[in-house]
């Protein structure tokens, strides 16, 4: 055998030795050592060296006797005995050392390894509302991205879940406790825990399938479980339309509460969504109503049904919800525009009529709706179209009707558009109506300005002072 391979045949014989006996340690060894697998073979390279060296140091040899012992069949049968009786201990010692230092972290949290680290062990509550001990905080960190679950589990084995399979990041997290925990029913969604005690556990698991728990005690005394009650809930009116003048334009969700509680009202989309219509707001024992007008973020949504959700929440943290449903229609937004305006003459004499001619084209998807006074309506400059005919002419939310207004003159006050004319039943998408009207100019001033608009009532001016027009006033 050559002389660079006589150390081999030691070291082989060594290496045998130790896996030989290293068997049972194998498996929690290579756990541990996942972690650390880059440091492996440096830290056992240094301990194998150190302890051959030792080793042959000690017998006095020198790499030159280790050459001779394969050539002596005396020195190799000395040499296995060396083996047996001193080698072997020594490395499995060092085996034993190495496997110690890689497997001191799997159970403490303290160690570089630890992929959970979670507290504190024990965790004091008296849910209540007096602001003592109501709630706790565990916190956990991460040392890598893992799925983590946490639930607390009662003195029967009993386990209300608090996390199920969430993805985080490494990093540190908190998990609030208030002794409140999902009932799975749809009015009492939440209840605070019966006093006892109770055991909190999070569980992490990592890419790699490494999992890792923690827990600790919960002590829970003086629990409020008793729940709020939301009573006699409705939605008035059920329908409601931002455009169509049948219907009012929102609704008011009414309630009676009988626990101090925090309120908010929340819609239920076709998608599964369910959108926040009303911050939480606190509520004393007592009668409450909350207003909706058909929008979420300032959009009205399309024509359909949506469920709407109570949620009151005391100051224990026992949850109550109830709902109903509300309809919306017409949401379709109009559109229309003035294409022309004649107002005429330019001159009269006080006591003449002022001849307006306005001309309308629906521009929008849907049927324009209106009402009188119709075409040929005669006003004195006195009055308003609140005040003519009985009032039979007054604003009616959604309907839509041309006016005209004027500017220095006195005029009726208070009105936007004193003189309105309809244009006669409902007024197709894309098509057009003409309008004449007439003014009895009753004033006194030389001049007044008469300018034209398109009004949606009690919902806003679609076209505001256009075809102006100066009208001298002469006696």
């Amino acid at each position: 055998m050559a002389r660079g391979a006589r150390p081999a045949f030691v070291i082989l014989n060594v290496l045998i030795a130790i896996l030989n006996e290293a068997m049972a340690l194998a498996p929690a060894i290579l756990r541990a050592a996942k972690d650390l697998a880059p440091a492996i073979p440096i830290a056992a390279k240094i301990l194998v060296v150190g302890v051959l060296r030792s080793s042959f140091d000690h017998q006095g040899g020198s790499q030159d006797d280790i050459g001779g012992v394969q050539a002596d069949p005396a020195r190799r049968e000395r040499a296995t005995m060396y083996l047996q009786s001193t080698v072997r201990p020594r490395a499995l010692f060092a085996l034993a050392f190495v496997g110690l230092v890689l497997t001191s972290g799997c159970g403490s949290s303290l160690g570089s390894g630890t992929l959970l680290r979670a507290g504190p062990a024990t965790i004091d509550l008296s849910p209540n509302g007096d602001r003592i001990d109501d709630t706790a905080e565990i916190r956990y960190e991460l040392e890598r991205d893992a799925t983590v679950s946490a639930w607390l589990e009662g003195a029967n084995g009993t386990r209300f879940g608090l996390r199920s399979e969430i993805a985080r990041t490494a990093g540190e997290y908190g998990l609030l406790l208030n002794g409140s925990v999902a009932t799975g029913d749809g009015q009492v969604k939440r209840q605070v825990l019966p006093d006892g005690q109770y055991r909190w556990q999070i569980v992490a698991t990592d890419g790699d399938g490494l999992r890792h728990e923690e827990s600790g005690l919960v002590s829970i005394r003086g629990a409020d479980r008793k729940p709020p009650t939301l009573t006699h809930v409705a939605a008035l009116p059920e329908t409601i339309s931002p455009f169509d003048p049948d219907h009012q334009s929102d609704t008011s969700v009414t309630y009676g509460l009988d626990k101090t509680a925090r309120v908010v009202l929340y819609l239920a989309t076709s998608d599964g969504a369910r959108h926040q219509l009303t911050p939480a707001i606190r509520r004393e024992p007592g009668e409450y109503s909350e207003r909706w007008n058909g929008q979420l973020r300032n959009r009205y949504l399309p024509d359909g049904v949506y469920g709407y959700v109570l949620e009151a929440t005391d100051l224990s943290g026992n949850v109550v919800a109830a709902g109903g449903q509300i309809r919306v229609v017409g949401t379709a937004r109009p559109d229309a525009r003035i294409v022309r305006v004649r107002i005429g003459p330019e001159q009269v004499i006080r006591g003449e009529l002022v001849r307006v001619e306005i001309t309308v084209r629906n521009t929008g998807p849907v049927p324009l709706r209106s009402h009188g006074p119709g075409s040929e309506f005669v006003y004195g400059s006195k009055e308003t179209f609140a005040s003519v005919a009985g009032g039979q002419y007054v604003d009616r939310r959604g309907l839509w009707r041309v006016g005209v207004d004027w500017a220095g003159g006195g005029g009726p006050e208070g009105a936007r558009y004193p003189y309105r004319w309809g244009f006669g039943g409902e007024l197709a998408p894309g098509a057009e109506a003409t309008v004449v009207g007439y003014v009895r100019v009753e004033e006194t001033h030389p001049q007044v300005w008469f300018y034209a608009g398109l009004i949606q009532e009690k919902i806003g001016y679609y076209v505001d002072r256009v075809g102006t027009q100066v009208v001298s006033i002469g006696y």
